[in-house]
């Protein structure tokens, strides 16, 4: 009997041992996997196809949860003075100042290849063109990630930054990187492209791209979101728009959702912080 209890401690303990040890390489096999995953998709510079997917799922935001940057209005490269850097805060989330000096570099860096000071079309053909682009896709049952094709989409696949890559494409914007314009290279493209950045998010207006980070300091990457406004309340955050990314934080599909849809700008709270905007530069009046 003091033997049978001895031989049955023991193998429940190599049990225990050998449970603890597949679990444990397990979950450090995983966790490997998706930071080579991340990385290498990082240094193509490609969409944010994963965004969404990266995000703790949870309840909306409340329409008080905003965020905001410094207030530096509405300008083709904002200084980033002692001002900026102190932000004015709305909500309790404040955009980093570091990933906002990031995107104004790059769009200082790029003003010397500006193809286009003004863009060849209205804010209101633009939203017109974003609206046909998801009804296709929403209508043609398009699925949700990285679209292969140049013109963007023609594969039947669209994501946050496709959508705007394809309406821009049907307005004559030809020349974006192969399979379009990506959320990595939308600030350098768009700003030399008729576009100026708003840093401002109490100064968003309809038919403005915005675009979102991770919560995590850094410059644009395929983490980040960007979308297009109808409508914005700067009182309660709340605003209509245009959105193909992956999913809602109610876990709900937004191609084959209705749209344009009504949430808070920061639906995901601080893992979705306001960067900035990109508005069509307005071509002075003779």
């Amino acid at each position: 009997m003091k033997y049978c209890s001895i031989g049955f401690r023991l193998a429940a303990l190599i049990c225990i041992c050998t449970l603890f040890f597949v679990t444990g390489c397990g979950a450090g096999s995983n966790q490997s996997g998706i930071t080579e995953s991340a990385a290498a998709r990082n240094d193509r510079g490609e969409t944010d196809t994963g965004s969404d997917a990266d995000i703790t799922t949870g309840p909306p935001a409340s329409p008080e949860t905003g965020s905001v940057t410094a207030a530096a209005g509405v300008h083709a490269f904002p200084e980033m003075d002692s001002a900026t850097v102190a932000a004015e805060q709305v909500g309790g989330l404040v955009t980093d100042a570091e990933t906002l000096r990031a995107v104004i570099d790059i769009a200082e860096q790029s003003a010397d290849q500006t193809v286009l000071e003004y863009a060849e079309f209205t804010t209101e053909e633009f939203l017109a063109e974003v609206a046909a682009v998801y009804q296709i896709a929403h209508d043609n049952g398009y699925v949700y990630g990285d679209s292969q094709t140049t013109p963007p989409c023609e594969d039947g696949i669209i994501s946050c930054d496709r959508l705007i890559a394809r309406a821009l494409w049907n307005l004559g914007m030809t020349d974006q990187p192969e399979k379009g314009m990506n959320v990595g290279k939308e600030v350098a493209y768009l700003t030399t492209h008729g576009f100026e950045l708003v840093t401002d998010q109490s100064r968003l207006k309809p038919g403005d791209i915005v675009m979102q980070d991770n919560g995590v300091s850094g410059i644009p990457n395929w983490r980040w979101h960007t979308f297009v406004l109808v409508s914005y309340d700067p009182e309660t955050t709340m605003c209509e728009k245009y959105d193909c990314g992956h999913f809602t934080p109610e876990g709900k599909d937004r191609i084959s959702s209705e749209q344009p849809f009504v949430c808070p700008l920061a639906d995901y709270g601080i893992q979705r912080r306001f960067v900035c905007g990109l508005r069509l530069r307005q071509r002075p009046e003779d």
